[in-house]
């Protein structure tokens, strides 16, 4: 079997073609039970977030990775060759050293940032309730979690960091400065909203709007931090007065279209205006950009800003390198361990076989000449001698997997033991 990775990420796709692949949450069980139908494919998680989408499975050969490509052009609707050149597939070792990184957010847009964790972590959620995932990816999204953990318990790799909310709150500081008196409406209450929200409080802004469909679920959170909410209704009318927009729905078509900010545009009379979309797929359409007195900016234009404090967290790379070396090392051992079991097996049942046979072969000439009693004690006595024949390749064995280096041992004992048709 292999582990087999086939993903694409900001550093190898534009957001244009990343949101034509992403995967909804309301259709990632859909797109799990489909994948798995595919002959070969045993196990699979679909990790998807704004910056990357990544599909880990588990299957029987190498070809795995053609039917994610073909599962993905399926699914999608996108004929292979608009997006073939962006994947990157990775196998075994480094499809498993890669997610380590990724959990760490040494693979993140923003290095650092925390929101990965939770997004790994869901994703083997679904995996799970939607029954994808079996011993490996099971082991495998565990232990991703435990060096995540490891990296912001054990290395400062997230006190310098900016999350993408945070980012586009750095640049619209730096394009407006203090933003007390700005006019600012959030469109959408999703997490990265949530957050967005808070890094505005803290850079000094007081009039925020949150503009939610539902009005029901914004209530308690804008409550909370003292702003202001409206319903969809009303986002004309918020665009036309704002200093600042900042959108990130998980709507699937713009919410922003060229036709609604052409009025927006002819009624703020010239007065600018500064659209940040950081959403995946883009809420705002993105023409909108070429209006008069507008700004646009999306999740893909924001790395300047994010990249500020790399410096600072880009000196922790070293120590999480060697968590996730150890780390792998590691899950190596433990998938080394997985081939002992069938050959442990294997050689416990020829050798009770062979045990079973010669007691009952000598028993047969013995024609009951000996009490039950003498019986239980040669069963006894040929049973221990296989024990103590079998200890020690079975400790070497799991010597050898400690070591990460049973397979080419295994195919030793099955020859030597004649179990290579097992």
């Amino acid at each position: 079997m292999k582990i087999i990775l086939v993903g694409l990420n900001f550093l190898t796709t534009p957001v244009a073609l990343r949101e034509k692949l992403a995967f909804q949450t309301d259709r990632q069980s859909t797109a799990l039970k489909t994948l798995l139908k595919a002959d070969g494919i045993l196990e699979a998680v679909i990790l998807s977030t704004c910056n990357r989408v990544e599909l880990y499975v588990v299957a029987e050969n190498e070809c795995g990775a053609d039917l994610i490509t073909e599962f993905l052009s399926r699914f999608h609707d996108i004929p292979t060759s608009a997006f073939a050149a962006h994947l990157y597939t990775l196998l075994d070792r480094k499809a498993v050293e890669h997610l380590f990184l990724v959990a760490t957010s040494a693979k993140s847009m923003v290095l650092g940032e925390t929101q990965i964790q939770a997004q790994i972590k869901a994703a083997f959620e679904t995996s799970k309730s939607e029954q994808t995932v079996g011993p490996v990816l099971s082991a495998l999204f565990q232990h991703a979690l435990r060096v995540g953990k490891r990296a912001r318990s054990e290395t400062s790799i997230g006190e310098h960091s900016l999350s993408v909310s945070h980012a586009a709150v750095s640049h619209i500081h730096g394009q407006l400065g203090a933003l007390t008196k700005k006019k600012i409406v959030v469109v959408g209450l999703g997490k990265m909203s949530q957050l967005t929200i808070l890094a505005l409080k803290k850079y000094g802004g007081k009039d925020i709007t949150v503009v939610n469909r539902n009005q029901e679920r914004a209530l308690a959170f804008v409550e909370k931090e003292a702003i202001q909410t409206k319903g969809f209704d009303a986002l004309s009318e918020c665009l036309e007065t704002a200093d600042v927009v900042i959108s990130s729905t998980a709507a699937r078509q713009s919410v922003i279209t060229k036709e609604m900010m052409i009025s927006v545009a002819a009624a703020r009379q010239g007065k600018p205006l500064l659209l940040y979309d950081i959403a995946v797929p883009r809420d705002i359409d993105s023409e909108v950009g070429s209006l008069p007195g507008i700004t646009l900016l999306n999740i893909d234009q924001l790395q300047a800003a994010i990249d500020l404090n790399k410096g600072k967290r880009a000196a922790e790379l070293a120590k999480v390198s060697d968590i996730v070396a150890t780390e792998l090392t590691e899950f190596e051992a433990w998938q080394e361990s997985r081939a002992l079991k069938p050959v442990i097996l294997d050689l416990r049942q020829q050798a009770e076989t062979i045990r079973e046979n010669e007691l009952r072969r000598a028993m047969g000439k013995l024609d009951g000449q000996i009490s039950p009693n003498d019986s239980a004690i040669l069963a006894e006595l040929t049973t221990r001698i296989v024990n103590k024949l079998l200890h020690k390749p079975i400790v070497h064995l799991r010597e050898q997997a400690l070591g990460g280096n049973v397979s080419n041992h295994v195919v030793q004992v099955r020859k030597i033991f004649g179990l290579e048709s097992a």
